[in-house]
């Protein structure tokens, strides 16, 4: 009498994590390095440090005199390098993977790409966000608390229509740049390179403007994307050579977002690890 061969068990195939699950595990990834925290540190002190720096070392009253001329020299002192700085957080966040090799792993453990990039370009948003809010509103208040007990005229966020300046500019400028960076290096799968692409992205029509003819120069710097934020923000000057009016400027400014967001998701999707 034969026996029957005993039936082999079925294999099952563990479910991909979800979303939620997908942003849990890349945040600890995120704070398990210790160049993201230092790069938030740094990001803090080019804003807030530098302009505590200015005012230990005697320079409250050239920043007094300043602020009479230009109310957003002062408040947002560093602010370009902060947000520079951020950049090379999106950018490091996105491209450390392939360099260590990791990303098989991450890869392994959640097959649907999409959700592993998702989640890294939610952690980076929410962090641009908070880490450009927190940094805007101290610089402020030091800024004007310092200015005001040496006696000098101070600004006022409501008086001097400076809410939407102080609210927007570096929240909104750390998380349009570092988007536009994370979706660069993931096509470029290094972070220097990154960050000096977007940052000449945002500079060289500028630089060039002058010598390049009217269109150019009438055309091109206000659409970067660097300008348009500074248009939304209520920063630029009306009427000067990088301001656009709100609605174009935030259609452009989506436009940017969304060209270099497919992009990204495109390559990570189709691309070997």
């Amino acid at each position: 009498m034969s026996m029957a061969a005993a039936p082999s068990p079925k294999r099952t195939r563990r479910p991909s994590p979800g979303l939620a699950a997908t942003i849990a595990s890349e945040w600890r990834k995120f704070w398990a390095l210790a160049s993201m925290r230092l790069i938030i540190a740094i990001t803090m002190g080019l804003t807030v440090g530098v302009t505590l720096l200015i005012f230990l070392f005697g320079g409250g009253g050239e920043l007094a005199a300043e602020q009479q001329g230009e109310k957003f020299g002062v408040i947002f002192i560093g602010g370009t390098l902060g947000i520079t700085a951020f950049t090379a957080l999106a950018a490091t966040f996105v491209a450390v993977e392939y360099r260590s090799g990791m990303i098989s792993c991450t890869l392994t453990a959640t097959p649907t790409r999409w959700r592993v990039l998702a989640a890294k370009l939610l952690i980076i948003s929410g962090l641009a966000l908070v880490v450009g809010s927190a940094t805007s509103f101290l610089n402020f208040a030091i800024s004007q608390s310092v200015l005001g007990a040496m006696g000098e005229p101070t600004l006022h966020l409501v008086e001097d229509d400076l809410l939407r300046p102080v609210v927007l500019f570096l929240p909104l400028g750390m998380l349009v740049q570092s988007l536009l960076t994370a979706a660069v290096a993931v096509g470029l799968r290094n972070a220097p390179a990154a960050v000096v692409l977007v940052f000449s992205l945002n500079t060289i029509p500028v630089w060039i403007a002058g010598y390049v003819g009217d269109w150019f120069a009438n055309t091109v710097p206000r659409r970067v994307p660097g300008a348009t934020v500074e248009s939304i923000a209520g920063v630029s000057t009306p009427g000067s050579g990088g301001y656009l009016d709100l609605v174009p400027a935030v259609l452009t400014l989506l436009t940017w977002l969304a060209a270099a967001l497919v992009a990204a998701f495109s390559w990570f999707s189709r691309r070997d690890a």
